[in-house]
């Protein structure tokens, strides 16, 4: 896990800068999502690099790029065409920022539409400064049409490493599995005995929801300051779910998760973890990349998928 967190470092060499825009927060109740978040904000602090405007994708304007700040994109996995609106805030930025270096943190790239993937790759082409972290060979691969600019990197939540110990041994194996259209055919069976995010956040997930809304209305996605302030609630509230989440895994001596932060997440505890693959491949293409060698991964199944 220190080697990971270590090899983060060339994220810091590419954006090259001490001030970023740092765009598509996730403003949801994916904890996955969150702890990417939580861990590119400590390496941001580690780093000396200083957030002048933080958003989510429905409420940054390319309007507000400033001469010389590198606009820096949450990664994950919604590089494609699994999530429309993240992808749309990404292309309309690429193809209107040309004077800005445009870095895009640890992304799967995805795409099951051909078409899609063909005009991402002629909007993203164009840009004379784009830069893609992705965190597969997979990615690798589909990112070189897309910029000569590719880095192979870990995820960004390996920064969080290392997280609070438990202070006791956990017992029993929780089975956190996807219930959304990532999905593995394989897991579909095992959902009723098995949790995902929004049952481990519970109530919380309707403040989310509340949240993200309130952040869309016209008064708060149109200016820079009410947006930033909005994304500054946003991130002390989701160090609690971080911080639930963590404690619900603590309780448990084993973990079987077709999530790939729950594969992280129980890493980064020092829980021992069996992954399944989602519907796509991409936790299998990331344990072969990054942490098939720990002692910690019990096994990993992958799933052959012919999309881009």
């Amino acid at each position: 896990m220190t080697d990971l967190k270590e090899s983060l470092s060339k994220v810091a060499e590419v954006i090259n800068s001490d001030t970023i825009h740092y765009v598509d927060i996730p403003v949801h109740g994916n904890v996955g999502d969150i702890l990417i978040m939580a861990g590119t904000i400590k390496f941001l602090e580690d780093n000396g690099i200083r957030r002048t405007q933080t958003s989510g994708y429905f409420n940054y304007s390319p309007n507000w790029a400033e001469p010389g700040v590198p606009i820096v994109f949450h990664g994950g996995g919604n590089l494609g065409d699994l999530y429309a609106c993240p992808q749309a805030i990404r292309e309309e930025v690429v193809s209107k920022c040309h004077g800005n270096r445009i870095v895009i943190l640890p992304q799967t790239i995805h795409f099951s539409d051909t078409e899609k993937y063909e005009a991402c790759c002629a909007i993203f082409s164009k840009h004379p400064d784009l830069h893609i972290f992705v965190r597969d060979a997979k990615s690798v691969a589909l990112a070189r049409r897309m910029t000569p600019n590719v880095y192979l990197s870990p995820d960004m939540a390996h920064q969080l490493w290392p997280m609070t110990k438990r202070p006791r041994q956990g017992s029993g194996k929780l089975r956190f599995l996807r219930t959304d259209d990532e999905r593995g055919s394989e897991n579909s069976s095992d959902q009723q005995k098995s949790i995902d995010w929004p049952e481990l956040i519970g109530w919380h997930g309707t403040i989310l929801r509340a949240y993200s809304k309130i952040g869309q209305l016209p008064l708060i996605r149109s200016f820079r300051l009410t947006a930033n302030l909005h994304s500054a609630g946003w991130l002390l509230y989701s160090s609690y779910l971080i911080e639930r989440s963590a404690s619900y895994f603590s309780k448990h001596a084993e973990v079987d998760t077709d999530r790939l932060h729950g594969h992280i997440l129980s890493s980064l505890l020092g829980i021992r973890n069996t992954v399944r693959d989602n519907s796509y491949g991409k936790n299998g293409n990331y344990v072969s990349c990054w942490t098939q060698s720990s002692d910690l991964v019990r096994s990993v199944k992958q799933t052959e998928h012919g999309d881009y």
